[in-house]
């Protein structure tokens, strides 16, 4: 085996050390990339989550915004339905009471101690019915004596009980199924029972009601 001269052994023994420090730049060049990458790989989780957060913002205004358009609109058809109604009540009145109307104004119906049958044809949270649409003997706001929130509205104005019972068959007969009969004194609501005694007049006595007339 041939002997390795001093100047051949400090020669390997230079390389030996430029080989480690070269080993020690590829550690910190790799320990840098893994950071890097780390980096990386967590930006891109912020942009997925900022993405997803923005998606989800996105997706709720549309619910929302489709939840209020589909709301307004049911509430624009029931007021459209509800004019088609108005308008058909209004019909059935004044076939119903034209014969009453031309002998007495039915204001005159309204007058102190004056017991007055009406029918109710609903009750709505936040309709505003407007006063064009009503007229005297058709349909028109109920007395709220209670304070109540709700907005009741009646249709008709009889003296009988029995006239009143016939009105409400008629107007269920055009789309109001809930119609029923209420009766007034003074303006206020009172129990049919009680208006009935008052009235002085048998709630199923058609033809009696129909001759005086």
């Amino acid at each position: 085996m041939p002997l390795i001269d001093d100047k051949e052994f400090l020669k390997i023994c230079k390389e030996l050390d430029h080989l480690k420090e070269k080993e020690k730049d590829l550690e910190r060049g790799y320990i840098d990339l893994k950071l890097e990458n780390v980096k990386i790989s967590s930006g891109k989780k912020h942009r997925i989550l900022l993405i997803f957060a923005l998606g989800t913002l996105v997706l709720f205004l549309i619910v929302n915004m489709y939840y209020k358009h589909d709301k307004f609109t049911a509430i624009n058809h029931q007021k459209k339905s509800l004019e088609k109604l108005i308008d058909s009540i209004n019909n059935v009145t004044k076939l119903e009471e034209s014969a009453r109307l031309k002998k007495q104004k039915t204001v005159a119906l309204l007058v102190k101690n004056k017991i007055v049958f009406t029918v109710q044809i609903g009750a709505f949270g936040n309709l505003k019915m407007p006063e064009t649409l009503t007229q005297e003997g058709g349909i028109r706001k109920m007395p709220n004596n209670l304070g109540e929130k709700t907005e009741k509205y009646i249709a008709g104005a009889f003296s009988t009980y029995q006239n009143a019972r016939i009105f409400r068959d008629e107007i269920k007969k055009i789309g109001i199924k809930d119609g029923f009969v209420v009766a007034l004194r003074n303006g206020k609501k009172i129990s049919i029972s009680t208006a009935v005694k008052l009235s002085n007049t048998d709630p199923f006595d058609t033809l009696k009601e129909s001759s005086t007339d």
